[in-house]
């Protein structure tokens, strides 16, 4: 699955650098597999963009890598790769108890293709789109596997993800 970000305001007329770019990207791709999904959203332009593209699961990501740098008018594209194992998502406790967390085995290769560009103050944004930014590393839900319930603990053991120490 490959998709592409790219509704952005005026800018200057070149794209950023490949250096800078990627290291944007980076830092989003960093503070969305941690989990601290807000520092990921402080650098996406959100204006001119139809709503939050979140869905209800978090893709349980396995591995993620930063690939090649396409450039294009005022934008510098970055590819980023994600191996998801599958979907993580919750019920509130106070109706479903205890074991409100779930697992769903559903493994994928995803693709993101962000674009990253300078608005006309020249700070480096990337553009919104119709991306998941919620790929939270595995290793980031050890307080929720206590959580689980019975069947999600058992395909999260079939894919051989980390488990509470």
């Amino acid at each position: 699955m490959v998709i592409s970000a790219g509704c952005k305001s005026a800018a200057p007329a070149h794209p950023p650098s490949s250096v800078n770019a990627v290291a944007l990207v980076n830092q989003f791709v960093t503070a969305e597999t941690l989990g601290t999904w807000r520092s990921a959203d402080s650098l996406v332009r959100w204006a001119n963009c139809e709503g939050d593209p979140a869905e209800d699961q978090i893709p349980v990501t396995r591995s993620v890598r930063l690939g090649s740098v396409e450039l294009g008018g005022d934008t510098a594209f970055v590819l980023v790769h994600y191996e998801v194992v599958g979907g993580a998502w919750s019920d509130d406790a106070h109706q479903a108890g205890p074991k409100n967390w779930h697992f769903r085995l559903a493994p994928a290769q995803e693709t993101v293709r962000y674009g990253v560009f300078a608005d006309s103050a020249g700070r480096l944004w990337i553009a919104c789109g119709e991306f998941h930014e919620d790929h939270t590393a595995s290793s980031q839900f050890s307080k929720e596997l206590a959580h689980f319930d019975d069947r999600s603990l058992a395909a999260w053991r079939r894919a051989s993800l980390p488990s509470a120490k």
